[in-house]
């Protein structure tokens, strides 16, 4: 299955998900959720902003263009699915620094202003809506107008209220550098609880390379 789990100094977690594999680790999943604030350090590999899919993969664009999850959890219940009620910080390489034909990626601009750069977002599952269907982009997922850079901590913080979502975004010293809120269903007292998230590659295609995340609890 490609996983890779190491624990270090300092509280830090290395997730890694290895080429052909979406999960990163089995370790982490089934952990319960019962604080409607979470809180991560989290600091992006540099292979996050390098991977690439090959040129004769007809999937290429959509594989390129999905997003990657970063962490969260499930919302509304021990029981409930991240596909039916969650919050989920997402990601994915600088799109500006490829080369899209058709349904193709033909490779990477050899001078990227973005390179060392990472796209995030935030994608809420509401009751069963899809956050990555066209009529909830803008509502159920929300691109952040700040981009990440790579091997550099920031701190992602979920505010799960029983209206909405904020997902803030900030820097190492705890400066708030952007913040997005996402309105979802009422599901009565337990509207924060459910499962743990973590680093997931895709959706659409599984990794062409290793890209890790670094994770530090505050």
């Amino acid at each position: 299955l490609g996983i890779l789990y190491c624990i270090s100094a300092q509280n830090e977690t290395v997730l890694s998900v290895k080429p052909g594999s979406h999960f990163s680790s089995l370790l982490g999943l089934g952990i319960l959720n019962n604080n409607p604030e979470l809180v991560k350090r989290i600091k992006f590999s540099s292979n996050c902003a390098q991977y690439l899919f090959t040129s004769d993969n007809e999937k290429g664009k959509l594989c390129s263009t999905s997003w990657n999850k970063l962490f969260g959890t499930v919302r509304c219940g021990i029981f409930n699915s991240n596909h039916k009620d969650s919050d989920r910080f997402i990601w994915r390489r600088a799109q500006s620094c490829l080369i899209f034909s058709s349904t193709f990626v033909m490779g990477e601009l050899d001078d990227c202003a973005e390179k060392n750069l990472i796209e995030i977002a935030a994608y809420t599952y509401d009751n069963g809506d899809v956050p990555y269907e066209s009529q909830n982009q803008g509502r159920l997922l929300k691109t952040f107008k700040t981009k990440v850079k790579i091997e550099t901590w920031y701190i992602y913080k979920l505010l799960i209220n029983q209206l909405f979502t904020e997902y803030q975004l900030m820097d190492d010293n705890g400066n708030l550098l952007e913040s997005l809120r996402i309105e979802h269903r009422d599901c009565g007292s337990s509207y924060y609880t459910g499962l743990l998230q973590n680093l997931y590659f895709g959706g659409q295609c599984p990794a062409p390379q290793e890209v890790s995340v670094a994770y530090r609890s505050l």
